[in-house]
C-alpha cells in the first residue's frame, strides 16, 4: 500500500480557481462601488455649486438693501466657451460666469478643483469640461438663452 503524504495537481488547481473567482468578484464589486461614490461626490459637488449661485443672486438682488450695496456677481463673465469652423471664439453671453477654482473659493465652496459655467439669473450650473452629447459647451448654453 502506498502512503502518499503530498497535495494532489488537482487540489492546487481546484484551490487556486476558487481563489481567482473570489477575487475577481471582489474587484468587479469593488469598480461597481468606486464609480458609483464619484458620482455622488459630483452630485454633492454640482449641488453645492448650484447653492452658492443661488446664495449669490439672491445678494445681488437685494444689494443695497439686505448687503452692502455694490454686490456683484461672482466669476469671469462673458467667457470664451469655444470655437468654431473657422476657428473664431465662441463667447458664452453677457450673463454666463466663468467659476474656477478662486472664484468657487469666494463663494463658499472649498476644494473644488473643477470648472464651471453659471447663469446666475436662470440658476443654471454646467461643468465646463463635461461631456455634453448634443454638441458642444456653446450649443448647451444657446439652449437656455
Amino acid at each position: 500500500m502506498k502512503n502518499n503524504k503530498g497535495v494532489t495537481l488537482i487540489s492546487v488547481l481546484i484551490v487556486l480557481i476558487v481563489i481567482i473567482i473570489i477575487a475577481s468578484v471582489s474587484i468587479i464589486s469593488g469598480n461597481t462601488l468606486l464609480e458609483e461614490s464619484k458620482e455622488h461626490v459630483d452630485e454633492q459637488e454640482y449641488t453645492a455649486v448650484l447653492d452658492a449661485v443661488r446664495r449669490k443672486k439672491s445678494e445681488v438682488s437685494t444689494s443695497g438693501i439686505l448687503f452692502p450695496a455694490g454686490n456683484s456677481y461672482v466669476g469671469i463673465e462673458n467667457p470664451v466657451v469655444g470655437r468654431d469652423a473657422s476657428n473664431v471664439e465662441q463667447h458664452a453671453g453677457k450673463d454666463w460666469y466663468l467659476l474656477e477654482e478662486a472664484h468657487l473659493e469666494e463663494l463658499g465652496i472649498e476644494g473644488n478643483k473643477r470648472t464651471y459655467i453659471v447663469n446666475y439669473k436662470l440658476e443654471v450650473v454646467l461643468l465646463a469640461n463635461d461631456n455634453y452629447e448634443e454638441g458642444s459647451l456653446y450649443e448647451k448654453i444657446r439652449s437656455y438663452d
